[in-house]
């Protein structure tokens, strides 16, 4: 009987014990000022900065013209990278407006998103935006798209986003996301412990269930 609470401890601690108080956070890019109110502009490409509890980065693909940048309005790149988000804690909602600019009216696929767990995917999306050209007498030049991202569900800590490659240049702010500090996302190790403690469990049940 002992062996048997021992091991619903063991896998109460590890699987179950990631309940915790949600918590809605704002990117704060108003921060990003110096002590005189001026503009403090950062470069993210391939250099993580930490804002609000997300690492923020941008993968160039070793281009050497692509990049993105942070201030306090928010994030200003180009569409050709992806831009990443990495949170301290998984997250299980997730939102921010975006922008695209200089592009064309066919932005169906304005955005790609894809979140994870480090483990597996969780999401996989696609978001349309509303286009606004630049003459409106003359819809089918080039203009500006925004659209909004939403998404609620599973717990994810990584976020990978790709712009249409219709627009030169992309904006995001807004950044709002809801964590569960208290809820890490399982690696690979505390897997294999909860499986064998799960194993461990059923094994004196099954015992016990004989003998009885």
């Amino acid at each position: 009987m002992k062996r048997i609470f021992l091991a619903v401890a063991v896998v109460a601690q590890l699987g179950f014990g990631f309940a915790g108080t949600a918590m809605a956070t704002l990117v704060d890019f108003s921060t990003l000022v110096d002590s005189n109110g001026d503009r403090i502009t950062l470069d993210i490409t391939n250099s993580p900065y930490t804002l609000s509890g997300v690492a923020l980065s941008y993968e160039d693909f070793g281009s050497g013209v692509d990049f993105a940048y942070i201030d306090s309005f928010g994030i200003f790149g180009t569409t050709a990278g992806v831009l990443n988000f990495n949170f301290n804690a998984p997250a299980t909602a997730l939102s921010f407006d975006f922008s695209l600019l200089d592009t064309t009216p066919d932005v169906a696929e304005a955005l790609v998103i894809v979140l994870d767990n480090t483990i597996s995917l969780i999401a996989y999306m696609s978001v349309s935006a509303s286009f606004i050209p630049y003459e409106p007498l003359f819809p089918t030049l080039r203009g500006d798209a925004v659209g909004t991202l939403s998404f609620s569900g599973a717990a994810f800590n990584r976020a990978f986003m790709l712009f249409s490659s219709n627009a030169t240049y992309f904006k995001v702010s807004n950044i709002n996301y809801v964590s569960v500090p208290n809820a890490p996302v399982p690696e690979p190790a505390t897997l294999l412990l909860m499986a064998s403690g799960l194993a461990g469990l059923g094994g004196q049940l099954f015992s016990r269930r004989k003998i009885s």
